[in-house]
C-alpha cells in the first residue's frame, strides 16, 4: 500500500514548534555509540569532499555536522528557530546560523560550494522541492553531501528503540537505493553506499558544470 502523505503545514508545525532534541548533548548510551559513528562518517566524507570557500549545513539541527565543516564561510540552516539558537552557541563566530524553510531558501542562486544535508530529506513530505533549492544555490560544480535512513528492518522499531523518534513525529520515509538514484537524478552521482552499519545510505553528488 503506497504511503499516505501528510498535511505539510502539520509536518513543518511540528518540526517548528515541538522538536527539542539537541543532537549535541542529548543521545543517550548506548543510542549514543550509532549518533557519533554515524557523525564520524559524515565527517569522512566532508573531509574528502567538502573543499571549497561557502559550505552550507541545510537542517543542521543544534549543528552537530556543522562543527566539521572547514570552509571560509558556513551557512548553518534549520527550520526550527530554537535549533539554530543552540547552533549558534556550539559554533565559533565563523558559521552564520539562520532560520529558514529547506523548500524556500532565503538565499542567493549559485553561492555554495559544498552542501551538507544529513538526517533532514526524510522528514519532508515533498523532499523535490528542497532538493531543487539545494539545486538552485550551489555552484555549478558544487558538491552535496547527504544521508538519509534505508529501509532496513530495523527501523520498524525505531520507536521502540531509540528517544530521537517520539511518537507524535508525524513523517519519517526510509529510502532505497533506488527511490534515491531517482530523488538525486538532477545531480552527477559520485558516492552511494550503505553507513551506520546498513541503517543509512549515504551520498556524495556533484551538480552539473
Amino acid at each position: 500500500m503506497p504511503e499516505a502523505k501528510p498535511d505539510e503545514t502539520k509536518v513543518k508545525r511540528y518540526y517548528i514548534d515541538v522538536e527539542r532534541y539537541d543532537w549535541v548533548i542529548d543521545p543517550k548510551y548506548p543510542e549514543k555509540l550509532f549518533h557519533v559513528w554515524r557523525e564520524h562518517e559524515i565527517a569522512k566524507w566532508i573531509n574528502r569532499y567538502g573543499q571549497g570557500a561557502a559550505a552550507l549545513d541545510l537542517g543542521c539541527g543544534t549543528g552537530l555536522i556543522t562543527r566539521h565543516l572547514k570552509n571560509t564561510l558556513i551557512v548553518a540552516l534549520d527550520i526550527n528557530q530554537w535549533a539554530v539558537a543552540k547552533a549558534k552557541s556550539y559554533s565559533t563566530n565563523v558559521v552564520q546560523c539562520v532560520a529558514g524553510d529547506a523548500e524556500h531558501l532565503p538565499l542567493a542562486c549559485d553561492i555554495f560550494d559544498v552542501v551538507v544535508c544529513t538526517d533532514v530529506l526524510e522528514h519532508l513530505p515533498s523532499p523535490e522541492r528542497a532538493l531543487g533549492q539545494i539545486f538552485r544555490v550551489m555552484k555549478p560544480g558544487a558538491i552535496l553531501i547527504g544521508e538519509v535512513p534505508s529501509k532496513h528492518v530495523v527501523w520498524k522499531y525505531r520507536t521502540h528503540l531509540t528517544s530521537t523518534c517520539p511518537i507524535s513525529e508525524p513523517f519519517h520515509h526510509n529510502y532505497s537505493i533506488s527511490e534515491l538514484k531517482v530523488m538525486l537524478s538532477a545531480f552527477k552521482m559520485i558516492k552511494l553506499c550503505r553507513g551506520s552499519f546498513g541503517l543509512e545510505l549515504v551520498f556524495v553528488a556533484q551538480k552539473p558544470i
